[in-house]
């Protein structure tokens, strides 16, 4: 073959690969228009799925309920994404629309009433951050803005290893948006949902602006 169509060759093959390597990645690249955050905005991610947290946490009864309450409406008008980033460890990004503001703030404030309530049941670490392993612990998260209530903590696993979470709700508009991340470790996995928090609530605000004809 001679070398300039061999060069050709070369090229469309690169083409080729590159275009079937994006298309692999399109199941944890999209999100920049839905709403939620991207794999880009996250990091390293080994896969992800179209979904939200359909799980709640099992910190305590209370957080339990409230949480339940906003992911488990019947077909609610919704996007988010699951991501796996290691082994035992998923990070979550997704939004449900309510019939009105004053209703995702009441099931938001429902979930500051359940973080306070598991300080019942649960032991607040005497320093932030930090963890007792063999211990239920769980905090809020400070320094939110205004409509957010969040909260870190870890359960108990039998083994070495102990159940780590983090999770962010905020409002935005008629939305209730979320960030969080879970993994079993023998620390906080990462990234810290709080530092993308910001991010997280300018994407929902675009979808905000267009469910009102913005």
């Amino acid at each position: 073959m001679p070398a300039l169509r061999q060069r050709r060759a070369v090229l469309t093959l690169g083409v080729l690969f590159a275009t079937l390597a994006l298309a692999a990645c399109d199941d944890t690249e999209d999100g920049s228009d839905s709403g939620y955050l991207p794999a880009s905005s996250i990091g390293e991610v080994k896969g992800s799925e179209e979904r939200g947290p359909s799980e709640v946490t099992d910190a305590c009864v209370d957080l339990r309920q409230a949480e339940y309450a906003l992911v488990a409406p019947k077909a609610p008008d919704a996007a988010g994404r699951t991501y796996e980033l290691a082994d035992s460890v998923t990070f979550v990004s997704a939004w449900y629309r309510f019939d009105s503001e004053a209703q995702v703030d009441g099931l938001i404030d429902a979930v500051a009433k359940g973080v306070a309530a598991c300080q019942d049941s649960f032991t607040r670490p005497s320093t932030p951050g930090e963890w007792t392993l063999g211990t239920d612990e769980l905090e809020p998260i400070a320094g939110l803005p205004d409509g957010a209530v969040g909260y870190r903590g870890h359960e108990a696993r039998s083994g070495d290893r102990d159940d780590f979470f983090t999770r962010i709700w905020v409002r935005v508009g008629d939305l209730a948006v979320v960030v969080g991340v879970r993994g079993t470790s023998d620390t906080m996995p990462g990234p810290d949902p709080a530092t993308l928090l910001d991010d997280a609530i300018e994407r929902a605000r675009t979808v905000d602006d267009e469910g009102r004809g913005d």
